[in-house]
């Protein structure tokens, strides 16, 4: 079984995190695709190394970014957003959806960004 502390996999990891976190604070929400995509075609790594690190790299980056939202606005803006939304008012929902959605997208893209180096 192959080991996922290789010195590339770290490297993939910690490019993918810097560059969707760069991204997304200059361009719309979707860049995270952008960043895993080129992270994944230019880095040669497993489509299934590839998959997860996007998915969960881009979930703990945008969990970790709503909850320091959350928690700057004492949680005002996420528990108005929850409350029109089908979530029952529960801000820690909308953080978990919103995370999961980000992370597929992440996953896909690189994935996807792997798959176009063959």
């Amino acid at each position: 079984m192959q080991s996922f502390f290789t010195k590339q996999h770290i490297l993939f990891s910690i490019i993918l995190l810097v560059s969707s976190f760069l991204l997304q604070s200059y361009l719309p929400w979707w860049s995270l695709a952008i960043a895993g995509f080129a992270t994944a075609f230019f880095i040669k790594t497993t489509k299934r190394f590839a998959f997860w690190t996007g998915f969960i790299g881009n979930f703990a980056l945008w969990f970790g970014y709503a909850w320091l939202i959350h928690v700057r606005t004492e949680g005002i803006l996420s528990n108005k957003v929850a409350q029109i939304l089908p979530l029952q008012g529960n801000a820690y929902l909308l953080m978990l959806v919103a995370s999961v959605l980000a992370a597929l997208t992440g996953g896909l893209a690189a994935w996807a960004g792997n798959s176009m180096r063959r």
